[in-house]
């Protein structure tokens, strides 16, 4: 009989079985809830680039957990959605240099965590649900960002000009995402800025553009390297 090599698996319910495919690049799986010991045991998969779990209770991720997933050697996309991230959980996916695509999502970040997140020196799309988000934190992601791509999501705040005055510390900074009504203006500084789209309350999109519209292509392309 013929052998097969399953090399990627999207969206499936989480189960043990899925560590015996040790040849896998692409996971995507939820759960109710992962248990310590499923997400402890993922250094069976080392040949992981792309990670994503997704789980509907949200709680803290365990250090044993993010040691594993701090591990994988070949780890470039990762998505966190329901897992709290504190301090100490940020500092530990800072060891993850070689990521290009994070998101954190259903956990509050604050600008203590970003500082730390912006050591990921080539990141070069973040989206975040985030809470109470000053200029600080996103002060960290300086000119030497390869950030491209940023995504913030359940901000509480309406308006915080240290926010949109940090983002010019970002040369390659083409599309931004928000539930936050960001100024044109300061957007329009940056050199590479092309599309800021801006979420209302009902859920409908409103589209700013500013330059040439050619970042749709980039979103697009880094989203779905989570399934890739």
């Amino acid at each position: 009989p013929r052998e097969y090599t399953v090399t990627d698996v999207g969206w499936v319910d989480w189960s043990a079985d899925l560590l015996e495919l040790t040849d896998l690049r692409s996971l995507a799986a939820h759960s109710e809830s992962f248990q310590r010991e499923d997400l402890a045991r993922l250094d069976r998969l080392p040949m992981l680039r792309c990670l994503a779990l997704n789980q509907k209770q949200p709680k803290p991720i365990q250090r044993g957990a993010l040691d594993v997933i701090a591990g994988l050697p070949n780890l470039e996309h990762l998505s966190l959605t329901g897992f709290e991230i504190d301090l100490q959980a940020a500092r530990r996916l800072a060891s993850l240099q070689r990521l290009q695509t994070l998101e954190l999502l259903g956990a509050k970040i604050n600008d203590d965590a970003l500082d730390e997140l912006a050591k990921l020196k080539n990141l070069k799309y973040l989206c975040l649900s985030v809470e109470n988000l000053h200029g600080k934190g996103l002060s960290h992601f300086n000119a030497h960002s390869k950030l491209e791509v940023l995504e913030l999501w359940d901000l509480t705040q309406k308006r915080d000009d240290s926010v949109q005055l940090s983002l010019q510390n970002l040369p390659r900074l083409q599309t931004v995402q928000s539930n936050f009504a960001f100024d044109r203006f300061h957007l329009e500084n940056l050199p590479s800025f092309s599309r800021c789209v801006v979420e209302s309350d009902d859920g409908a999109p409103q589209v700013e553009q500013s330059r040439v519209f050619v970042a749709e292509v980039l979103v697009e392309r880094l989203q779905q390297n989570i399934m890739r």
